[in-house]
């Protein structure tokens, strides 16, 4: 047990118990109203009186109070700054409790709604931190449960009512300043004929506090046991070595290696290949040896294709499944019945299990951002996802007749790839538009569900005998390009280590012939010493010979006179001499022909290697000049001399043919899946009916949740939840029951929200870019400093800048340092936006890293192009600017004339909230669009106009940037460029033309705008040249 690690859980769910709940105003079928006396409640007025059709349903406020209270008491016990200006913008309200009550104004049994801020903040300030806040939570709840039955009795008046307030109040050792009208109804008409007439669950919007304490508390219990899953371990402990990937050449090459390619590809265009990057975090998963094969992490800039990487991750999975499948001669042997359940009156389940080796395969997509998860889901199956020349292919067919209608000339999706789930309005509407049939008016069915096709389509073994061949042989074809891949890298190999080895023996004979010239040189000396030598020994013999012939007398000889002495001395100093000097010419004369056969030796040596080495280039060079070895980037030497731009778009080891042979396996994978299920039609049908009635069934028989969850996976191989859901629809599953789960956006989430899901999952990958929109905590710092403070949980978990993604990523030993953050396996190639798009966000927030590779084309004239447009004007509204807005709406006019009337593929966006929602209210006053109806119009405003943080993930061709703010806001404009992060977003959401409107004079000095005020002057200047 780490008690580290349980104190960050715990740090967390308290956050989640800090968190406020929002009183809710956009809804225009329910009337709201603040209740200032008796006559004001709603029960008691002659228009909210109910008829044989029609009752009243209120949901009353009890002590409403404004969101800010929370910062106001963060300011007074901790000296809290200021909160950023988007946050509760417009006042946003709270209260202490909720009930409903009634047409007759009485109270609803069990409708007692308690929010957890209250409590929460009553615990910080009483520093009750040890305190276990879930437990204590409950006992609230109970003691104002019997409150309420005590004091909310009969018809409900305003005495009843603030009695019942000032209990909550006396509970609660937190009292925020009520607003002037602490008690507010929101009414709701709705008919009678209900079975239930006292349940009114889809008559208001749910209440619900976080969706994430009880997951939290789970995971924290399982700590306790010591055991919890590889993944959130990963997650929770961190990794203890970081390895800065960018210019490793061992570790890339290790990971990029053609044995480590995936088999099955997205069939997107063959030759489109992942870039370097990319290839490298989809290999690096599926890697058995991997330190991260659990929890993986992928960071990307705008534009560097996550979703694409995550595409060939999903194929992969499906044709693994695909080859467990073939293993079987009849599909329905694979299933086994596990219980037969009934989950209403009328109808029986026989819930199957599926054969152990067909799981493991299922994939749920998640993030904290709804439209980014419901995007990936709908984008999967869409037609244009893949290749039109696949798009006839049996496996691109997928059940394409459920997800597009029984009767479509046209189909918008190639299969049923992916289905959008997460709450219970998308679970119900996926169960009626695709499991069960849907009839019109008319009683004329309009959709072609799972049971329908499976019974409609007749599906022999023999036919599933035909689809085994046909997977087999393109697993054969997609088996024999890599083996090829494989050859290639191993021949190049070998060819490097030949080549390596002669140099290094090169270098040796480098050092003999250095050896080699001193012996040279020596034996040149010693060869001057021995013709010195013989003519000293010729003299000396001379001398002898001299002396051997003089004469002496017979007295000399006799008397041994000194002439005598002197010339026997002499004689015996020359012979002496004679004989060292012809001494000393034998060693010499040897010294000489050893070193003659040393450097003949050497000579013939270093000729050999020389001639071995040229040979071990040459065949290099011809094995280059090879026509499958032309197509494909080489991971030598010179590879590491490219420069970061070709190194990054690189795809090492890939061809167009392994590409479509990839691709096509895929293909193939996804005909298997669909006729493995016809062909165990029955069995099938089971399966999908499971689904449809989990909610009955898991709650009589929650053992079922799982093998009906894997059983559908077999349909539907991706699913996607917001993470608001995830808890809800997987209730039942614990540790690792789930197989894989990608976080998308998941810079947007705060860190706890992940836990549950990654606890329940196998393999995690999160993607998702710190330099793009951070998590919008509502929170104030000065709060999670003091959680941080007494749990010794370290900012880079607990703080208002801390997400899914730096947390997973710290988890992630492959990645990089970026201005001081640690990112997880690092994406450089954008291939969304033009100049000067790209610049602005690469100088901004990259370090230049980034790799342009986006195909320019001309999409307007020279003098249409990105610029700033000079406003200046003084605020009306907190940072509106009407100036600005008037030039937002003449813009717009005179980019729909250039657009032929018709509505632009164009964003309006905003730092600030307030600036966002007047520039909608200006548009739907006053902008008129001739053939176009005031329906699409406002739509248009709806998906097109917002926040930065409302388009994080999107692209259009045009971006309106709207600053907002005059002198006296200077203090908002200088929060909206603290850090790169909103500019980076802004303007990678332009594919081709980027607008700013504001007012330089306040924006264009500041950090990063600068930037943008510089490269947009340089792309002016830079078109104007161009066209004269």
């Amino acid at each position: 047990m780490s008690q580290k690690i349980i104190n960050n859980l715990r740090a967390w769910k308290y956050v989640e118990f800090l968190e406020p709940i929002e009183i809710d105003t956009k809804r225009n079928d329910i009337d709201i109203i603040d209740i200032r006396d008796d006559h004001s409640l709603p029960w008691k007025s002659d228009d909210y009186q109910e008829d044989d059709t029609y009752t009243f349903i209120h949901r009353l406020f009890i002590g409403v109070f404004d969101i800010k209270e929370e910062l106001k008491f963060a300011k007074e016990a901790f000296g809290e700054e200021e909160l950023h200006p988007n946050l509760h913008a417009n006042n946003a309200k709270s209260a202490l409790a909720v009930i409903e009550v009634n047409s007759k104004g009485a109270f609803i049994d069990d409708s007692l709604f308690l929010p957890t801020m209250p409590f929460g903040i009553s615990k910080i300030k009483d520093k009750k931190h040890n305190e276990d806040w879930s437990k204590a939570f409950t006992q609230y709840k109970e003691e104002m449960q019997h409150i309420a039955a005590k004091h909310l009795k009969g018809t409900l008046d305003g005495n009843a009512l603030n009695q019942f307030l000032q209990s909550l109040q006396n509970t609660l050792s937190w009292k925020p300043e009520l607003y002037h009208l602490p008690l507010r109804t929101h009414t709701v008409k709705v008919k009678k004929e209900k079975k239930n007439p006292e349940d009114h669950s889809n008559d208001f919007d749910p209440l619900l506090n976080s969706f994430f304490i009880h997951d939290l508390e789970a995971v924290e219990e399982d700590y306790k046991k010591g055991s919890v899953g590889n993944a959130l371990h990963q997650y929770m402990s961190g990794a203890s070595d970081l390895l800065d990937i960018d210019d490793d050449r061992e570790t890339i090459e290790k990971v990029l290696s053609p044995e480590h390619i995936p088999l099955a590809k997205w069939p997107d265009k063959d030759e489109h290949h992942l870039s370097l990057m990319q290839q490298f975090a989809v290999n690096s998963m599926f890697m058995e040896d991997s330190p991260h094969q659990n929890l993986y992490t992928v960071n990307g800039p705008p534009g560097t294709g996550k979703t694409t990487l995550l595409k060939d991750v999903m194929a992969e999975n499906v044709f693994r499944r695909a080859s467990k499948m073939v293993q079987f001669k009849n599909p329905e042997d694979a299933f086994t019945r596990v219980k037969a359940v009934k989950p209403n009156d009328n109808f029986i389940v026989h819930v199957q299990q599926i054969d152990e080796s067909l799981t493991g395969y299922g994939m749920v997509v998640a993030s904290s951002n709804n439209t980014a998860v419901q995007n990936i889901s709908e984008d999967l199956p869409n037609m244009g996802s893949i290749d039109e020349k696949y798009q006839d292919h049996p496996g691109a067919s997928y059940f394409r007749k459920v997800i597009n209608g029984e009767d479509r000339e046209a189909p918008d999706h190639w299969g049923f790839f992916s289905g959008v789930l997460g709450n219970s309005k998308n679970r119900s509407t996926f169960a009626e538009n695709y499991i069960w049939p849907k009839s019109n008016d008319k009683d004329e069915q309009i959709n072609f569900p799972f049971h329908h096709f499976l019974e409609d389509r007749s599906v022999t073994i023999a036919d599933w005998e035909k689809a085994k061949v046909r997977f087999q042989n393109a697993w054969e074809k997609a088996k024999k390009e890599q083996k090829q891949a494989i050859e290639a890298k191993d021949r190049v190999t070998s060819i490097l280590k030949a080549k390596a080895l002669k140099e290094k023996e090169n270098q040796n004979i480098k050092e003999l012939e250095t050896t080699l010239l001193e012996h040279q040189k020596e034996q040149m000396q010693s060869k001057e010493t021995l013709e010195s030598l013989l003519s000293e020994i010729e003299e000396q013999e001379e001398l002898k010979k001299e002396l051997d012939s003089f004469t002496f007398s017979w007295w000399d000889k006799l008397f041994r006179t000194s002439k005598v002495k002197e010339n026997a001395e002499r004689k015996n100093v020359i012979t002496e001499r004679l004989y060292k000097c012809k001494e000393e010419k034998l060693k010499l004369n040897k010294t000489i022909k050893q070193r003659k056969a040393e450097i003949s030796s050497l000579e013939k040596e270093i000729e050999s290697s020389n001639q071995e080495l040229k040979q071990a280039e040459e065949q290099l060079y011809a094995y280059y000049q090879e026509e499958h070895f032309q197509e494909r980037t080489i991971m030598d030497d010179s590879f590491w001399t490219r420069s970061h731009e070709e190194k990054q778009k690189s795809s090492p080891w890939m061809t167009i043919k392994f590409a479509k042979a990839r691709a096509n396996l895929f293909l193939e994978a996804m005909h298997i899946h669909e006729t493995f299920l016809c062909c165990a039609n029955k069995k099938a049908k089971n399966c999908i009916s499971g689904y449809s009635n989990l909610k009955e069934i898991s709650t009589r028989h929650p053992e079922l949740v799982k093998p009906i969850w894997e059983s559908f996976f077999l349909f539907v191989p991706v699913i996607s939840t917001a993470f608001a859901s995830l808890g809800t629809m997987f209730r039942g599953l614990g540790k690792e029951e789930l197989d894989w789960l990608f976080i998308d956006e998941a810079g947007q989430a705060t860190p706890q929200m992940a836990v549950g899901g990654i606890w329940r999952s196998k393999h995690t990958v999160a993607v998702g870019d710190p330099k793009q929109i951070e998590p919008v905590v509502t929170m104030p710092a000065s709060l999670f400093d003091d959680l941080a403070k007494h749990f010794q949980v370290p900012d880079s978990r607990l703080s208002p800048l801390a997400s899914v993604q730096s947390v997973a990523d710290l988890g992630n030993p492959y990645g990089k340092n970026l201005d001081g953050t640690w990112i997880g396996s690092p994406l450089w190639v954008h291939r969304r936006c033009v100049e000067p798009m790209f610049t602005i966000a690469n100088k901004a927030a990259y370090e230049e890293k980034m790799v342009l590779a986006t195909i320019a084309k001309q999409s307007s004239p020279p003098h249409v192009t990105s610029d700033w447009i000079q406003v200046k004007g003084q605020v009306e509204d907190q940072q509106y600017v009407p100036a600005q807005g008037e030039k937002v709406l003449e813009t717009l006019h005179s980019i729909v004339e250039q657009n032929g009337g018709k509505l632009p593929d164009l964003y309006i966006i905003s730092p600030f909230k307030r600036v966002a929602d007047k520039v909608k209210a200006l548009l739907r006053e006053e902008w008129n669009i001739t053939g176009v109806t005031k329906k699409e119009r406002n739509t248009w405003i709806r998906n097109s106009v917002g926040t930065v943080h409302t388009f994080q993930g999107k692209e259009a061709e045009t971006v309106l940037f709207c600053l907002g703010v005059d002198s006296t806001k200077r203090g908002a404009a200088e929060w909206a460029t603290s850090k790169p992060n909103i500019i980076n977003v802004a303007a990678t959401r332009a594919k081709r033309r980027f607008y700013v409107i504001g007012d330089k004079e306040i924006w264009a000095d500041l950090s990063y705008m600068d930037i943008v005020r510089n490269e947009i002057n340089k792309h002016k200047e830079s078109r104007i040249e161009s066209s004269s």
